[in-house]
């Protein structure tokens, strides 16, 4: 290939990638106003979204802290902070709109219910105990939790989920 030809291909790639990202915005602009509809005030709505585009793009722990950083430092880390800690809106009804969001773009074939031990580092996170988690073989500091997921043939996504806390945390 030539110095042209692959300038042409680096180009064509570079369109087709903020294509790509144009149509996830998109689609991530119309999962945020399903998903927050319900909350009353516009800047709760905006910082949901905000919370969103966070977790997803935020690599490793997914903090406050590092969701924060992502998307506007420390004035941003405040208002999340109050946004999922003492905020007044209720998560019933954005779990529903996600479930509701996600059978009409994935058309599940089958709904699954599954248990999860969830490992954690430390012993500070609500409801961790000593658990025996079979997918590493050991007894570590985890989170017992179900979830459900929609599932298709091609993928499966997270509709609901309840973490369970032993006797010591209630």
């Amino acid at each position: 290939m030539t110095g042209v030809a692959l300038h042409s291909r680096a180009d064509g790639l570079r369109a087709q990638a903020s294509a790509e990202l144009e149509a996830q915005d998109v689609v991530l602009a119309e999962l945020c106003a399903a998903l927050f509809v319900s909350l009353p005030r516009s800047d709760q709505r905006r910082r949901g979204e905000a919370y969103v585009r966070g977790l997803l793009g935020a690599r490793g722990r997914k903090s406050i802290r590092s969701i924060a950083a992502l998307i506007g430092g420390q004035a941003a880390e405040q208002s999340l902070h109050h946004f999922i800690s003492s905020s007044t809106w209720e998560w019933g009804p954005v779990r529903r709109a996600l479930a509701q969001f996600v059978v009409g773009a994935l058309a599940p074939q089958a709904w699954v219910v599954r248990p999860m031990v969830i490992p954690k580092a430390g012993e500070n996170s609500v409801g961790v105990d000593r658990r025996f988690c079979p997918a590493v073989g050991q007894v570590l500091n985890a989170q017992q939790a179900v979830g459900v997921w929609a599932a298709s043939g091609e993928r499966s996504v997270p509709v609901s989920w309840r973490l369970h806390l032993s006797e010591a945390w209630l």
